[in-house]
């Protein structure tokens, strides 16, 4: 009696398995540029604090010596900032950074202008001293 019944064991055909593996792919996609998308958006969130740093670093500066901090043309920007605004501390990355950073100053540092920089696609955020204020544009 029981040799007498038949197991049906049956898998699955390759096209729902290929629909199935389809299915995933597209998930992934869709979750990987939302990955990518949040990276990026948080690295330029994180210059833009960055730059708010640097301003008021810059007032510290202003109020102890009278004038604005402006780095010399031809350094490198970050790492000078760092030496000079933060006592040497490595607030601003200097390697593998996203975003390099340039302060501009007018010719008598009463004023300055700080721009932050994508070292991927050109984008910059920037704030400048207007009347002894830092104006952000972020």
């Amino acid at each position: 009696m029981l040799h007498n019944l038949k197991i049906h064991a049956r898998g699955y055909s390759l096209p729902e398995l290929l629909i199935v593996l389809f299915i995933i792919s597209i998930i992934s996609v869709i979750g990987l540029a939302n990955f990518t998308g949040s990276i990026s958006f948080s690295q330029a969130e994180s210059a833009k604090n960055q730059l708010r740093l640097i301003s008021l670093a810059q007032a510290e500066f202003s109020s102890e010596f009278g004038k604005f901090y402006c780095p010399p043309d031809s350094a490198p920007h970050n790492a000078v900032i760092n030496t000079n605004l933060f006592s040497g501390k490595e607030l601003i990355a200097e390697t593998s950074a996203t975003h390099s950073f340039e302060i501009f100053c007018s010719t008598n540092e009463d004023n300055y202008y700080v721009k932050a920089t994508s070292t991927k696609d050109s984008t910059s955020f920037e704030c400048l001293n207007e009347l002894n204020k830092a104006v952000c544009n972020l």
